[in-house]
């Protein structure tokens, strides 16, 4: 029972920093800006945190996802990963190039470790990098199934409007150097339809 009491009483802390970290919230600003004025040095630190937790859960769930590597379950997902991750280290690196300090100086040096660390976790997580090769690989074995698709179908478009095009010539020609006292029950202008359909008639 105090375990449970202990637990929930770390969420309620967690959610309360969250609550009052800038990182942790849309930004309310017109545009979208980031809201600077609101946003102290205390905040990186734990949104450096979260950030990586929730990529490792996202990568986590790209690599034990159980279906076959696509372009839409594994490039796409990875892809949008690390987006909180990414979000703080553009404010802070900014911050860092043009308002630096020494309590921002510090923060770095605890921070860079962790993301080179985090980094390289990624980057070498063999796992990953085999549904991303098998993803690569589908998809560029369905690139050439659908570009032969695709010549396929333009051969024919191709192939039919010629054969279109020649069975008109051919018609008007036939019509020349023909004539014939049609029947008034005769509807149609093609050669072939009338051979067809009332040349064999007894």
């Amino acid at each position: 029972m105090t375990r449970l009491k202990l637990t929930l009483i770390l969420l309620c802390f967690m959610t309360m920093i969250q609550a009052s970290n800038p990182f942790f919230e849309k930004y309310s600003t017109p545009y979208g800006t980031v809201p600077f004025n609101l946003i102290k040095t205390e905040h990186y630190a734990p949104a450096i945190h979260e950030g990586i937790r929730r990529q490792n859960a996202e990568i986590d769930a790209i690599i034990n996802n159980t279906a076959t590597p696509t372009f839409e379950n594994t490039i796409v997902p990875y892809e949008k990963s690390g987006e909180l991750l990414q979000r703080v280290n553009t404010v802070f690196g900014n911050l860092l190039s043009a308002e630096t300090s020494d309590e921002l100086q510090e923060l770095a040096r605890e921070i860079m470790p962790l993301m080179s660390e985090h980094e390289n976790n990624i980057s070498l997580n063999e796992k990953l990098f085999a549904r991303i090769k098998a993803a690569y690989e589908l998809t560029d074995k369905n690139k050439k199934v659908i570009l032969e698709e695709r010549k396929e179908k333009a051969f024919h478009t191709v192939y039919d409007k010629y054969v279109e095009n020649s069975s008109t010539v051919l018609n008007t020609k036939m019509w020349d150097k023909l004539q014939v006292n049609l029947p008034k029950k005769v509807k149609t202008d093609s050669f072939f339809e009338v051979i067809d359909r009332h040349m064999e008639e007894k």
